[in-house]
């Protein structure tokens, strides 16, 4: 903690550097990003390697084997963020990781750039402690996770087998209340709905398609009464969150960690767009 301390504003002037690398996902360009943290750890002479399942979205892998055998520690972290639609509704423009009162704004401030900043910290102070600790550690910053992961952890995970450690730290945002524990798995789908076409006034000639997603839409609302039966040790360690949960989520958290939720993304139906007059 005495180090962190001393680095406290190296630290935050990371961060802010960081943030101010575009990175958005989509279209999920983040090389100028993982440049960033490239070129610090050269910085600090750890080695690391830039692999690129995507020309545009490369990942950073680098381990550091300690004095002592022992077992492996992943950190992991993502440096794409959520898009920005409306710039004129920040306090500050969201690229630019101003510091104002103890708080610093920007686009990933939160998921994940401060994430990564601490990642990437806890690996370059571990690895001066080499001496001193056993087993291994090995810093993965991957560049897509905001669209579902597959050419940064899951790429990693595929190709990359000294990425799968024995234990994983991931620093996603939580809340000050507690440590999570794994995530649910998630199944992503597209429903795409065809009818013949008809004009609006004769409605009886085809079948809506956008009233058949509806009701699509619907019905899978009741995938969330599926029961689910957790492994013994699972279900008692989220009883016991319970209350930490519903803090840290708000009210009804716990209900979105122990069963299926379901979350419909986008929709879009037609092609003619009504002109304003």
């Amino acid at each position: 903690m005495e180090r962190v301390e001393s680095d406290g504003e190296e630290i935050i002037d990371f961060l802010q550097g960081l943030i101010k690398k575009k990175s958005s996902n989509p279209p999920g360009d983040t090389r100028e990003a993982i440049s960033y943290v490239s070129k610090f750890l050269e910085e600090r002479e750890i080695e690391h390697r830039i692999l690129r399942p995507d020309k545009e979205k490369p990942n950073i892998v680098s381990k550091i084997e300690f004095e002592k055998p022992g077992r492996n520690l992943t950190l992991n972290g993502h440096v794409d963020v959520f898009p920005v639609s409306d710039t004129e509704a920040w306090k500050h423009d969201p690229w630019s990781g101003v510091l104002e009162n103890g708080r610093i704004y920007g686009r990933g401030a939160c998921d994940m750039k401060a994430g990564v900043t601490a990642l990437v910290y806890t690996f370059i102070i571990l690895s001066e402690l080499s001496e001193k600790l056993s087993g291994s550690i090995t810093l993965t910053v991957v560049s897509d996770e905001e669209t579902g992961g597959r050419l940064g952890s899951g790429w990693l995970i595929e190709n990359i087998p000294e990425v799968r450690g024995d234990c994983c730290i991931n620093a996603e945002p939580s809340s000050p209340h507690t440590i999570r524990f794994g995530e649910k798995g998630i199944l992503w789908f597209k429903v795409s709905i065809h009818a013949p076409g008809a004009h609006g006034a004769y409605t009886h000639l085809s079948s809506n398609p956008i009233k058949i997603a509806a009701k699509i839409i619907s019905d899978l609302e009741n995938l969330k009464n599926l029961p689910v039966k957790h492994p013994k040790t699972l279900a008692e360690t989220l009883k016991e969150g319970r209350q930490e949960a519903e803090i840290a989520l708000g009210s009804g958290g716990f209900n979105v960690m122990s069963n299926i939720s379901v979350n419909f993304g986008v929709i879009n139906g037609g092609i003619k767009k009504q002109h304003d007059t």
